[in-house]
């Protein structure tokens, strides 16, 4: 989730969590509403990090 999201603004990130209660909320200060246009380097270590399981 990026804080500079013009769609989708951080603030709904609390209807997330209701959701998916499992999910793990990042916001990234620095990438807007295409998170892997803004920053593809972050934005792939975190999926690889998250697809590695528990």
């Amino acid at each position: 989730m990026g804080r500079g999201d013009l769609i989708l603004p951080v603030y709904q990130a609390t209807k997330v969590r209701t959701v998916f209660p499992q999910a793990r909320l990042i916001v990234l200060p620095w990438v807007g509403h295409v998170p892997m246009i803004d920053d593809p380097d972050e934005i792939a270590a975190i999926l690889i990090e998250g697809s590695a399981g528990p």
